[in-house]
């Protein structure tokens, strides 16, 4: 049995949300959910178990845009830089996000999500420092025998299956009221059990619910897959169900 992480990353630990999960009858059964923790990768090395294989699947960008590393290489202060802004701010993975959902990912070249994104990279390698694993980039949809890790846009994974993937977040009771209807609508697909409540209270860990639910549709093969794959293995790749 495979075992299912999902990360919802942050720049702090404190505000990244984390599930586990296992694939039963069609369905995510949650086995554990949290938030607001002071350092998170104890809690996730006992949960990366070295003798089956797992599957981490993290809501943050895994690498940057292409033309981004060729014009810094070896740019100096005042020098032009000769590519259009869309080229260096976004990932190809983040185009072909738009054409097929019309949802556009946030800029991992410009925005603030670069910051969660250099800790997820580096979460990854204190994983692999800590439980020994290689822990690799999957690149092919289907079951998994050895224990890799998937980007992942938990948005997508509501779009997909129809529920609004707005209005959701924060701490206001509307955005609560949001994440209520969510979980009801995620009743075919998700056995929360306990760990609702957690879910209900928190956006990041509603979140790191949905990448756990983009790592079964991962495992199913139910995803959309890179048409360069040298462009994706440098850049990242977003898996999302189309």
């Amino acid at each position: 049995m495979t075992h299912l992480i999902g990360i919802d990353c942050a720049a702090q630990d404190k505000k990244c949300g984390l599930a586990l999960g296992v694939i039963e009858a069609d369905r995510i059964r949650v086995l554990e959910v949290m938030t607001k923790q002071t350092s998170i990768v104890p809690i996730l090395l006992p949960w990366i178990r070295d003798n089956a294989p797992n599957l981490i699947a993290i809501d943050a960008p895994l690498g940057w845009p292409q033309p981004m590393g060729a014009a810094l290489a070896e740019h100096a202060a005042g020098e032009a830089i000769p590519y259009a802004a869309d080229d260096l701010f976004h990932r190809h993975t983040d185009r072909v996000v738009r054409e097929h959902t019309g949802k556009r990912p946030m800029e991992v070249g410009a925005d603030r999500i670069a910051r969660a994104a250099l800790k997820a990279v580096n979460l990854l390698q204190a994983l692999r420092d800590g439980s020994g694993l290689a822990l690799p980039l999957a690149w092919s949809p289907g079951p998994t025998e050895e224990t890799s890790t998937i980007e992942v846009y938990p948005a997508l994974t509501l779009r997909a299956r129809g529920i609004p993937d707005t209005g959701y977040k924060g701490t206001d009771p509307a955005a609560r009221d949001r994440r209520a209807s969510i979980l009801q609508d995620l009743e075919p697909y998700v056995e929360f059990g306990s760990h609702a409540d957690a879910a209900l209270a928190s956006d990041d860990a509603l979140d790191a619910v949905l990448c756990l639910l983009t790592a079964r549709d991962f495992l199913t093969g139910y995803v959309v897959e890179p048409g360069d794959l040298d462009v994706a293995r440098n850049e990242g790749w977003i898996w999302f169900r189309s």
